[in-house]
């Protein structure tokens, strides 16, 4: 068995990666999510790296979404990987 967490930024493409778990016949599950340094950055709390934090963070959407699933076999796992790529644009 294998765990696929996927981290995705772009929650406009959240139903296309929905639909390829479908498509493979995998489960999944999907929670909201939010970056430790937006969080920090939110409470106004001073660290001296979120200043790097905070340019790497402005403009950027503020919320994820995480996408957890269990994958019994190695072959369906590198599958769906290999379309969740294509469908991000990650060569």
């Amino acid at each position: 068995m294998f765990a696929l967490i996927l981290i995705l930024n772009d929650i406009y493409k959240l139903d296309d990666i929905h639909e390829l778990f479908y498509e493979e016949e995998i489960g999944a599950t999907s929670i909201d999510s939010q970056g430790m340094g937006k969080v920090l950055l939110d409470h106004n709390i001073n660290l001296p790296m979120l200043d790097s934090v905070r340019k790497l963070i402005d403009g950027r959407k503020p919320y994820s979404k995480i996408i957890f699933s269990v994958i019994k076999d190695k072959e369906k796992l590198d599958s769906v990987v290999e379309k969740i790529k294509k469908e991000l644009d990650y060569f």
